[in-house]
């Protein structure tokens, strides 16, 4: 069986940016990288959608 399940945490997303950027272990590249592959799985910084497997036992973060 496959169900999805969709999350919405406001300021996740920025909270952990702006840890990143404070942190001063990464670069600009790399936190760049880090928001671009975010956007592609998280809507407005908030919203996610996990679809999950039963029968394989999987769970994926799906594209927005």
């Amino acid at each position: 069986m496959k169900f999805i399940i969709s999350f919405k945490t406001p300021d996740a997303v920025s909270y952990t940016i702006t840890e990143l950027e404070g942190d001063g272990s990464f670069s600009e590249d790399e936190i760049a990288k880090a928001k671009d592959l975010t956007y592609e799985f998280i809507e407005y910084d908030e919203n996610v959608s996990i679809e999950f497997d039963t029968e394989a036992g999987t769970a994926t973060v799906l594209k927005k």
